[in-house]
């Protein structure tokens, strides 16, 4: 009897360990706040590279479509507004910021559908793909999949709700 158990205690703390290393492993892949922090500022910088890239005339048209009306200077300066107050509030003393990134992304989305509507309309899509993969970093980091999503075409960004 006294085999078997000493026998079991190997097996015991081999099956004990294995929530404990599962449970470390996603902690080791969670983004750290300096990550955060680096990658909002990329995405300021090259939102900054696009806008400067943009066809000026496009810069200062309304369009108008099935969808609605857009004021595209309009449109820039809130997706700007959302980005500085995203990275206002996510600054010491440190607020995770969720609603701002939430709809900071949801806005990026916006202009990214658009963008993938009419490729080339905007004279700056290449500077749109260098913030891409920025914003998927940083909605990763929040639980947001900032790619489309196969049900409705739209990414969980823009069916996120604010609570």
């Amino acid at each position: 009897m006294r085999k078997a158990t000493i026998a079991a205690i190997p097996l015991a703390l081999a099956v004990g360990a294995a929530p404990a290393r599962i449970a470390a492993e996603p902690a080791a892949a969670r983004v750290g706040d300096k990550q955060v922090e680096e990658t909002m500022k990329r995405i300021g910088d090259g939102l900054d590279g696009f806008v400067d890239k943009m066809d000026p005339q496009l810069r200062r048209s309304v369009i108008k479509n099935e969808r609605g009306e857009v004021d595209v200077k309009a449109f820039l300066d809130d997706l700007r507004k959302s980005s500085d107050a995203m990275k206002s509030r996510f600054e010491p003393p440190r607020y995770s910021a969720t609603s701002e990134v939430v709809a900071f992304l949801k806005q990026a989305w916006q202009l990214d559908d658009a963008i993938a509507r009419s490729p080339g309309r905007s004279g700056a899509d290449p500077a749109w793909a260098l913030v891409k993969p920025d914003l998927a970093k940083l909605g990763a980091a929040y639980g947001i999949d900032f790619s489309t999503d196969p049900g409705d075409g739209r990414p969980a960004c823009a069916r996120a709700t604010t609570r």
